[in-house]
C-alpha cells in the first residue's frame, strides 16, 4: 500500500481560519468516502489534538483503482474554490524517495506519474473527465 501525505490550504488565508479548517474537513470526508482509499489524520504537534491542532492527512492507496479515485478527487476538490491549494507528498515504496507536488493548479498528469512511480508503476486508468489540469 502506498501512503501519501495531503495538506489542503486556501491561498492568502491563515491555516487556523475556519474556512481552511472546513476545506480540510471536506477533503478528509471526500477521501474517506472513496472505496479503496484509507484516510486518517495524524497529530503533527504531538499535543493530543483539540481545536486548532496541527494535523497531517495520510491517505493509503491500495491499487490502480484507488490511485485513479485519488487523482479524480484531487481534481474535484481543487476545482471547488480558486483559492484552494494542495501539497501532496508521496514516498516511493522501493527507494524511500519523497516526491512533493504542490500548488493550486496541480497537473493531473504530474500527480498520476508521481503516484505510478511511488506505487511501482502500477497502471492508473483515468476516466476521460479526469484528464487535464485542474
Amino acid at each position: 500500500m502506498t501512503e501519501i501525505s495531503v495538506d489542503g490550504r486556501l491561498i492568502g488565508v491563515k491555516d487556523d481560519h475556519p474556512a481552511v479548517l472546513d476545506a480540510r474537513d471536506e477533503l478528509f470526508e471526500d477521501l474517506r468516502s472513496k472505496p479503496g482509499l484509507t484516510a486518517a489524520e495524524h497529530d503533527v504537534a504531538g499535543d493530543g489534538g483539540g481545536k486548532g491542532a496541527v494535523t497531517e492527512l495520510i491517505v493509503g492507496l491500495s491499487g490502480a483503482g484507488s490511485l485513479a479515485a485519488f487523482v479524480q478527487l484531487v481534481r474535484l476538490w481543487l476545482g471547488r474554490d480558486r483559492r484552494r491549494s494542495l501539497t501532496v507528498s508521496i514516498t516511493e515504496e522501493a527507494t524511500g524517495k519523497v516526491i512533493r507536488i504542490e500548488g493550486e493548479h496541480i497537473s493531473i498528469e504530474s500527480l498520476t506519474e508521481a503516484l505510478r512511480a511511488a506505487n511501482g508503476n502500477a497502471g492508473v486508468e483515468l476516466a476521460e473527465g479526469a484528464r487535464g489540469d485542474s
